[in-house]
């Protein structure tokens, strides 16, 4: 069949297919190899993507997956509803757009839960991820070491943030600079003051909103990353869904994880995904973190304006992915860190400026 053929680019995608599902790795990935340096005319753009898919599948080290994860987008809708129109800046009949390479579900899912994070923090420093993508991931990295407890690493992703995400860099050199004591809370006030961090990767477009900015329709840190029962099946609110031809490519409809890691790197990632979805959403999270520490030092002068902060993220976070909804766990926090600032701090302004709880 000729390159040029309309029909190359499915019977390229099939024996690849086969040659993964019949245990051929090496030819497969040799095959691939080929085929996206040709760059042949006849694979459009979602067509490369999934064979990308497939690479990246196959990665035998960090460097591969993070060389494959990327794709340009062959198209970009609001998903507002099943019509799957494209929006103005995608890609038309009078001329493509150029558009900024971001993940799919496989590698949001694999960078997000299948990598422990000391290689999480090792692709932030990689430069093989084009600067948006890795600017993401160094944010997702620090926020997730934060979490986990792990202070040495998110210290050292401090600088690596800053120089991606520079507006940040006074509240990470505050982190930076607070007392082993005082670190736990120091990384919560930061985290109050920056709604787009959340210790996940996000497929396709994402937030859109500055990350130091709240998103008016509540797209603000982070859900409960355990997963919920929907319908008798357990689904995580932050998990990206696979969906058409990808699941040909991941039948099982999420990648597996990488063929390079160790089995104790398997558990690495394993346990400390499972010690993130004990952590709950963020309000709560957040607002207990602020709580202790004002209870603790009450003469902290950063104690009403944190105290504020935790409020606000209890009216435009995510609510808690339990079956009672918000109420059952963020709202006596919220009600209990708004009677704090008011008993304590009466004369604060931000105090004035907390006026409810949620």
């Amino acid at each position: 069949m000729p390159a040029d053929s309309p029909a190359y680019a499915t019977l390229s995608f099939h024996r690849v297919r086969l040659l993964i599902q019949s245990g051929k790795q090496d030819a497969a990935r040799a095959a691939l190899d080929t085929l996206l340096a040709r760059n042949a005319p006849g694979f459009p753009a979602a067509s490369r993507n999934l064979l990308l898919a497939f690479r990246m599948q196959l990665a035998r080290n960090l460097d591969e997956l993070l060389r494959f994860a990327p794709r340009v987008p062959a198209a970009v809708n609001s998903g507002a509803d099943d019509l799957e129109l494209p929006d103005e800046d995608s890609p038309t009949a009078a001329g493509p757009k150029k558009q900024p390479a971001r993940f799919d579900a496989d590698g949001a899912l694999v960078l997000t839960s299948e990598l422990p994070l000391a290689l999480l923090a090792e692709s932030a420093r990689s430069e093989i991820l084009p600067r948006p993508l890795r600017r993401n991931v160094a944010l997702a990295a620090w926020t997730k070491a934060v979490l986990l407890g792990q202070e040495e690493t998110a210290r050292a992703l401090v600088p690596v943030v800053a120089a991606l995400a520079p507006e940040l860099k006074s509240g990470l050199d505050g982190y930076a600079a607070a007392t082993k004591e005082e670190r736990n809370f120091a990384a919560a006030f930061f985290i109050l003051h920056t709604p787009g961090l959340r210790p996940y990767l996000s497929a396709g477009v994402g937030r859109e909103t500055p990350v130091e900015k709240m998103d008016i329709y509540e797209d603000n840190w982070w859900c409960t990353l355990a997963a919920a029962s929907e319908n008798g099946v357990l689904v995580s609110r932050w998990e990206p869904r696979m969906k058409g031809p990808m699941l040909i490519v991941y039948p099982e409809g999420k990648p597996s994880s990488p063929v390079f890691l160790t089995e104790a790197q398997k558990k690495t990632a394993a346990d400390e995904w499972a010690r993130l979805a004990g952590t709950g959403a963020a309000p709560a999270y957040l607002t207990g973190k602020a709580l202790a520490w004002a209870k603790a030092h009450p003469d902290d002068p950063r104690v009403p304006e944190s105290l504020y902060l935790a409020v606000r993220s209890t009216r435009y976070g995510c609510a808690p992915n339990v079956p009672e909804g918000r109420n059952s766990v963020t709202s006596p926090l919220s009600h209990e860190a708004f009677e704090f600032l008011h008993r304590h701090y009466p004369n604060s302004p931000w105090t004035q400026k907390t006026k409810y709880w949620f």
